[in-house]
């Protein structure tokens, strides 16, 4: 019964390799309970047509655990897909989102390669204008993500792998998996050996069978984008290009999985960057047994974090879209203006408005501001250099605009800031998401808007 304990405790809440065992229980005798474990496990197997070099198949321990892990990174890709379709074609947003995504891809195949790019160059390559030779490889790189952008009725086999090969390659083809075998220590060894690269005989045989791992419609996404991670550092298929691949191949797998050209811009090269060696961790312990749960779930904490960068920008994108639209649609609005009242001899006085102006929040000095509405420009200038001198964590522009909008019980918007400071939407409408949190005004959403009325606090 002990035993039986410890199976389901080193299985379902964590799923512990054997060193983790012994060293959880502060023993190495632990045969029988490591037996007991690997037993209890059986009953979850889930054999892979992946297999190893002497043939022999992977597996997945398929707890309720590691299933929810499986559901969960699927919902994830449903949902930035959705999030990104809600985007319209051909709008700003959607090729802003794209080009981030993009950038994010770009920069970590440089971080691979070890070349140092900056921002200019990625963007002159997305742009397809000219670039430094030294980013000759990124740019071949987008290429090929440009290819599977466009590809429909995406079907993944050699003759997929040979194209993107050519476009990495810059040119046709002269060979095509590795003809040059790996020398490492680690693949001397008699017992645990550990691979770094398949022998040139098993490559094609292997490679078949990742194919067919691929194509597998029974098996979940999660799995797959941890069998091509594994596979791929496992066999090392080609001279180059092994890590481009790898990307390649799991964003392929999306695409075909879940039918939308947008899985190419998922930044799955994250996955390359193992600078904790967990994944190698990992794949060293799939290797001894052909468990591959190890790697699945690993795969599943990097994966996650992957989408939820994606899911948050391409949400931020949707907002911002869906919020600008709504301004849009709303009539010019003229900026307030200053009502001069000429008097009986000739004089100009100002028409007086006796509400009472909003303050600044607690924690900012007090202002001793006039009504503003009721001075002539030189005055309202004055004011906003007060209120600066007052508050200085607030821009110039911020005072400007709010010295002349500040009647309490009156509503102001985006467009209104955007008019009034000359600037675009975007500058707008943090500009008043700031006020708002300064305590100048109170940000309230009518219908499917946002307003903004001045508040006072005591």
């Amino acid at each position: 019964m002990a035993n039986s304990n410890l199976a389901i405790r080193f299985t379902d809440e964590v799923y512990a390799t054997r060193s983790d065992v012994a060293k959880s229980l502060g023993t190495n005798l632990i045969d029988s309970i490591w037996v007991q474990i690997i037993n209890y496990r059986k009953t979850f197997m889930s054999y892979l047509s992946l297999k190893d070099i002497n043939k022999y198949s992977y597996y997945v321990t398929l707890t309720s655990n590691v299933l929810n892990k499986c559901e969960k990174i699927n919902s994830r890709i449903e949902q930035v897909f959705s999030e990104f379709d809600s985007l319209k074609d051909g709008s700003i947003e959607k090729e802003t989102f794209r080009k981030d995504m993009m950038r994010q891809s770009l920069r970590h195949i440089a971080k691979v390669k070890n070349i140092i790019v900056n921002d200019i160059a990625l963007d002159n390559i997305i742009a397809g204008r000219s670039c430094d030779l030294l980013y000759e490889p990124i740019s071949r790189y987008y290429s090929a993500l440009t290819m599977l952008e466009q590809t429909n009725n995406l079907i993944i086999d050699e003759s997929l792998i040979a194209k993107f090969l050519e476009i990495l390659e810059g040119g046709e083809l002269t060979s095509f998996y590795r003809e040059n075998e790996i020398s490492a220590p680690s693949q001397k060894v008699l017992i645990n050996r550990e691979y770094n690269g398949a022998p040139t005989s098993a490559i094609e045989s292997m490679m078949e069978n990742l194919i067919v791992f691929l194509n597998d419609s029974n098996v979940d996404i999660l799995t797959k984008i941890a069998g091509i991670s594994f596979a791929m550092n496992y066999i090392m298929p080609f001279e180059n290009y092994n890590e481009e691949m790898t990307a390649l191949l799991i964003k392929s797998v999306i695409q075909k999985n879940h039918k939308i050209h947008a899985a190419a811009l998922i930044p799955m090269e994250i996955l390359l960057i193992d600078t904790r060696g967990l994944l190698s961790n990992c794949s060293k312990e799939a290797q001894k047994n052909n468990d591959l749960t190890y790697y699945v779930i690993e795969s599943a904490k990097m994966t996650d974090d992957i989408l939820s960068l994606v899911l948050d920008r391409v949400v931020t994108v949707s907002r911002d879209a869906t919020e600008k639209a709504f301004y849009s649609d709303e009539p010019e609005v003229e900026d307030e203006k200053v009502y001069i009242q000429p008097s009986i001899n000739n004089e100009t006085k100002p028409v007086v408005d006796n509400k009472k102006p909003a303050q600044p929040a607690n924690n900012q000095p007090k202002v001793n501001v006039k009504v503003f509405q009721e001075l002539d420009e030189k005055a309202l200038k004055r004011a906003a250099e007060d209120l600066l001198e007052s508050d200085p964590t607030l821009r110039p522009s911020h005072a400007h605009f709010y010295v002349r909008h500040c009647t309490m019980g009156k509503y102001y918007t985006i467009q209104q800031f955007k008019q009034c400071e000359k600037c675009v939407y975007e500058t707008a409408r943090t500009s008043m998401d700031n006020l708002a949190r300064a305590g100048y005004y109170r940000r309230e959403q009518v219908k499917n808007k946002f307003v903004y009325t001045p508040i006072t606090k005591e």
